[in-house]
């Protein structure tokens, strides 16, 4: 029904993406049988988010190169990503060995494992759907 004056829109993008979230916290939690039913097909959403950004990537970057105009501009340009990708690498680094060294995750954990569990691990071959 429309009312006079009163003009109903869709939500946004973002609240959508914030229901379909609650939702799934939801299901999860009440029928997490339901959440196992549906694990294919989140498997196949993935695995085509994960097919597309290569693509997607490389036609960034050969559209950036294109319109940058000159090779200088360019050389420029990939200079300052590598000097970047080096400093930021290495601060994540340091910071990842700093908190290791103060927080010592598993640190007095002894996992006791018997010889048998140890060979079928090492023993394992991958299947032709681990290899996919």
């Amino acid at each position: 029904m429309f009312y006079e004056g009163i003009e109903l829109r869709a939500p946004g993008l973002t609240t959508q993406i914030f229901i379909g979230l609650v939702g799934g916290v939801a299901v999860g939690h009440f029928a997490p049988s339901v959440g196992v039913a549906l694990a294919p097909g989140a498997d196949v959403f993935l695995h085509l988010v994960k097919t597309i950004i290569a693509p997607l990537v490389f036609s960034t970057l050969v559209v950036g190169i294109a319109g940058a105009g000159s090779m200088h501009a360019v050389g420029r340009l990939g200079l300052r990503s590598i000097i970047y990708f080096e400093v930021v690498t290495t601060l994540a680094l340091l910071v990842g060995l700093l908190v290791v060294n103060i927080a010592q995750p598993g640190a007095g954990v002894h996992l006791a494992q018997s010889a048998g569990d140890a060979a079928q691990l090492v023993s394992k071959q991958p299947t032709a759907a681990d290899m996919i």
